[in-house]
C-alpha cells in the first residue's frame, strides 16, 4: 500500500541502460481461485459476466409472484388483447384513481363527478357519484373510475381505441378491463361520460384457454408501464448492474449475494429419504397415524404441495422438497373449516436459534449453511432472478453442469435480433465452457462456489480465464496442471495448452506428467536430487532426443549457464 511504502527506501536503479526480450510473465498457481465468498465459478472465468449481459439485453422478464411475461404495451396493443377476448363480450373500462396530497376520499369523488364521470368502483362494488358513498378514511381503499362500458366488436375498435386512451390518461398508464357477468346486478344507466353498451351474450363463449386463465376475479389490467398483468406490480428497467450478486443493486436483500445462510440441516431433518413423510421420513415425527390431527394438517399441505402423503421423499421434486423445508410463505392452507400457513423448518429453526442462546446450544447440530429461503440459492434480487433466456432463468442455467451448460448454449433458439444482440456474447460463453469442458472440469457447475475447488480444478479454471483474454507475447508459468485430473483427460488439457501457445505465448510448466513433457516443444531436466542437490540443468533437449540425451549425461552434469 501507499502507506507502507513511505517508510521503505527506495531501490537502486538498475546499472543497464536497456532490458528487452522479456516477455510479461503470469503465474498460475495452484491454490484458491477466489478470497471472496461470493467468487464462483462463473465470476472467476468471466462466463457469468458475459450471462449477466445477454440475460440483461435479451431475457424476457417474468413477475417473481405470478410467474407470466411482464413488459410494456402500446394503446393499440391494449387495444388488440381486450378485441382478443371475443365478440360480445362486455366489459367495463375502469382508471385507477388515488386522493393527491391532502386530499380526502370525498373530495376526490367530487373533483371527478365535477370532471363529468358518473360511476367510480371501490374495492370492486360500483357506485354511483351522484350518491353519498359509505368508505373509512383511515383506510386504504382500490378506487376506479368507469370510463366506458362497451360490447367488444370489432366494428366499434375506434370507439373502444379512444376509450382506452382516455382511460390511460386517467389512470396514469394503467387501464382495467372489468368482465360483466351474466348474472351481475346491472346499474341504472346514468348520465355522464361512461358510455353504455349493449347486454346479449356469454362475455366468456370465446375466450381462450390462455385469456381465461389470465382473468382474476372478472378484471384484466393493462399498462404502459412494466408490470405484471396480474398482480399489477411494477418493475424496474433491468441492467447487467441488477444481475450480479456483488453489488447492492443486484444482491439478494436476505443472504446480500451469498445465496445461503444459517439454517437446518436437510439431512438432520429428513432422516430417512427412501420413505414418505407419513411412513417416518422426517425425524422426530416418526410414522404418521391416519386421523391424527397431525396426518389431517400435512394431508393438507402436501396436497397444497402437489404430492401425496404416502409418496417417497426421494421421488418428490426438488421444487416441493425446497418448499416442505423452506415454507409456504404467506399462503393460507385450509383444513376443516380452520386455516394455517407453513413456514417450513429452515426458517423456524432459523429463527430459533437467533431468539435465545439456549435454543442456539440445543439446535446446534441441526444448524448448518442452507439456500437462501428469499432467493433460493440465486443470490439474486427476485426480479433479476425471474427473467428467462429460453424459458431459463440465470439460476438455473448456472445449476447445470458444464457439458450440459455448454450444449444448451449451442442449441439456443434466438430471433434475428436477438441473435444480432448475443452473438459475440455467445461466442465468449461457449468458447470458456468448451474450454473448461476440455480440461476435465465437465462436473462442476458455473454456480460452484470458488473456495470448494481443488488446487488443479482452480489452476485449470484460471487458464480458462487466460484462454478468454486473448492475450499475446506473454510468458505463462503453470505448476503442475495435471494435479487432480484423470490421466483419461490429459490429451483435452494438453490440447488447450497448444491452443494456448498458438495465440503467441510461451508456456513455461513445472510438470512430470509424460504425456505432458512428451508433448512439450522443449525440456529442461534439472538434478541430480531435490532441494541442494538439485538447482543444476542435467538435460536439455526435445522431448524426441531427451531419452538419448540423458545417456549421453551419465554421470555428468553441466551447470546451467554451460547448458544454455
Amino acid at each position: 500500500s501507499s502507506y507502507a511504502r513511505q517508510f521503505l527506501g527506495r531501490l537502486q536503479p538498475p546499472k543497464v541502460d536497456h532490458v528487452y526480450g522479456l516477455s510479461p510473465a503470469i503465474c498460475i498457481e495452484q491454490k484458491n481461485a477466489g478470497k471472496s465468498p461470493r467468487s464462483t465459478v462463473g465470476t472467476v472465468t468471466e462466463i457469468y459476466d458475459y450471462m449477466r449481459v445477454l440475460w440483461a439485453r435479451i431475457g424476457r422478464p417474468y413477475c417473481p409472484k405470478c410467474k407470466v411475461p411482464i413488459g410494456t404495451q402500446t394503446p393499440d396493443e391494449i387495444v388488440e388483447k381486450i378485441l382478443a377476448l371475443g365478440e360480445g363480450t362486455r366489459l367495463l373500462l375502469l382508471a385507477p384513481v388515488e386522493p393527491s396530497g391532502s386530499e380526502t376520499y370525498e373530495h376526490l369523488f367530487r373533483r371527478e363527478r365535477a370532471n363529468g364521470y358518473a360511476r367510480v368502483r371501490v374495492d370492486g362494488a360500483l357506485h354511483s357519484l351522484d350518491d353519498p358513498i359509505p368508505i373509512d378514511a383511515r383506510q386504504q381503499h382500490d378506487v376506479q373510475l368507469v370510463v366506458d362500458r362497451v360490447v367488444v366488436r370489432r366494428s366499434q375498435a375506434s370507439r373502444l381505441a379512444d376509450s382506452v386512451e382516455q382511460a390511460l390518461a386517467v389512470g396514469q398508464g394503467v387501464v382495467l378491463a372489468q368482465v360483466i357477468n351474466d348474472n351481475q346486478p346491472k346499474c341504472a344507466p346514468v348520465q355522464g361520460r361512461d358510455r353504455e353498451g349493449a347486454v346479449e351474450r356469454s362475455p366468456t363463449a370465446n375466450w381462450s384457454p390462455g385469456l381465461r386463465s389470465a382473468a382474476h376475479g372478472g378484471d384484466f389490467r393493462f399498462s404502459q408501464h412494466r408490470s405484471c398483468s396480474r398482480c399489477g406490480r411494477s418493475y424496474d428497467e433491468l441492467t447487467p448492474h441488477h444481475f450480479s450478486f456483488n453489488t447492492r443493486l443486484g444482491w439478494c436483500v436476505s443472504c446480500e449475494g451469498l445465496g445461503v445462510q444459517r439454517g437446518a440441516n436437510p439431512a438432520a431433518i429428513v432422516v430417512h429419504p427412501t420413505r414418505s413423510i407419513a411412513d417416518g421420513a422426517i425425524s422426530g415425527w416418526g410414522v404418521l397415524q391416519a386421523g391424527s390431527k397431525l396426518y389431517i394438517l400435512l394431508s393438507a399441505l402436501t396436497d397444497h404441495l402437489g404430492f401425496h402423503l404416502d409418496s417417497p421423499w426421494d421421488k418428490l421434486t426438488a421444487t416441493q422438497q425446497l418448499t416442505f423445508l423452506q415454507g409456504c410463505g404467506d399462503d393460507w392452507i385450509a383444513v376443516s373449516g380452520l386455516r394455517f400457513q407453513w413456514h417450513g423448518f429452515f426458517p423456524a429453526i432459523h429463527r430459533a436459534t437467533l431468539a435465545s442462546a439456549a435454543y442456539r446450544e440445543r439446535l446446534a447440530q441441526l444448524v448448518t449453511d442452507v439456500p437462501c429461503e428469499t432467493c433460493a440459492g440465486s443470490r439474486l434480487r427476485a426480479d433479476a432472478a425471474a427473467v428467462r433466456v429460453g424459458e431459463s432463468t440465470l439460476h438455473e442455467t448456472c445449476l447445470r453442469p458444464l457439458d450440459q451448460a455448454l450444449a444448451w448454449f449451442q442449441q439456443l433458439r434466438l430471433d434475428a435480433r436477438e441473435r444480432k444482440i448475443a452473438g459475440e456474447l455467445l461466442h465468449e460463453i461457449t468458447a470458456r465452457l468448451r474450454f473448461l469442458v476440455d480440461v476435465g472440469l465437465d462436473y462442476l457447475t458455473i454456480h460452484r462456489a470458488a473456495s470448494t475447488l481443488s488446487g488443479g480444478e482452480s489452476q485449470r479454471i484460471q487458464l480458462a480465464s487466460q484462454i478468454g483474454t486473448g492475450l499475446t507475447g506473454v510468458l505463462y508459468v503453470l505448476d503442475e496442471p495435471t494435479i487432480g485430473l484423470h490421466p483419461r483427460d490429459n490429451r483435452r488439457l494438453i490440447g488447450a495448452l497448444h491452443r494456448l501457445r498458438d495465440l503467441g505465448n510461451t508456456l513455461l510448466i513445472v510438470e512430470h506428467d509424460r504425456e505432458v513433457i512428451d508433448s512439450a516443444d522443449h525440456v529442461l531436466d534439472f538434478g541430480p536430487g531435490a532441494g541442494d542437490f538439485g538447482g543444476r540443468i542435467t538435460a536439455a533437449a526435445n522431448p524426441s532426443r531427451l531419452r538419448t540425451q540423458r545417456a549421453s549425461l551419465t554421470g555428468k552434469y553441466l551447470s546451467g549457464k554451460e547448458a544454455i
